[in-house]
């Protein structure tokens, strides 16, 4: 006989302040005259409660990038020192919470040669821990992988970010010798 495990989740279980909010004008009123019913419904409460955030995993901008020592992310020459880039950027006006099951932002890296002369395959090792990555309302935040020099070609650069989604981002970009 097998069993199988149940697992049960709780996806909203709190109530919202405002679905329990009482008036006190209603509890403080001792006359003794039945109220009248009125027509129209009572008016919700206006204290001010703070919107849920509106800004999801699929408005984040998932960018690859190659840099050099110096920050040049245009031209590459084959002595250049080189380094992949991840970025997830916030197009939102909001701060934006990302977890991840690791302390990596990228979880893996793949660059190669389109001459097939050279494959680089990039697989971090990370701590295995809850992370979360505070991205700022229009910024961004990023993880830098060095790569070092790399011969004259066309490479492709995948990466995948380590996002409950498991975005990824590509970039094509040539090293002249």
């Amino acid at each position: 006989m097998r069993i199988f495990p149940l697992f049960l989740f709780c996806y909203a279980c709190a109530e919202k302040e405002t679905d329990t909010a009482i008036s006190t004008e209603a509890i403080s009123d001792t006359s003794t005259e039945p109220s009248s019913p009125t027509s129209e419904p009572a008016s919700p409460s206006t204290e001010p409660t703070s919107e849920p955030s509106t800004c999801t995993l699929n408005d984040l901008e998932w960018v690859a990038e190659m840099r050099t020592s110096t920050g040049n992310t245009s031209s590459f020459q084959a002595s250049d020192e080189l380094s992949m880039v991840g970025i997830i950027q916030n197009p939102c006006t909001e701060s934006f919470v990302l977890t991840t099951m690791t302390t990596c932002l990228i979880s893996q890296a793949l660059l190669q040669s389109n001459s097939g002369t050279g494959t680089y395959l990039h697989e971090p090792i990370c701590g295995s821990a809850i992370s979360d990555w505070v991205i700022p309302g229009g910024g961004s935040v990023e993880e830098v992988i060095y790569v070092g020099t790399r011969p004259a070609d066309t490479y492709t650069l995948e990466l995948i970010f380590a996002d409950p989604g498991v975005h990824s981002a590509s970039l094509l970009f040539s090293v002249s010798p």
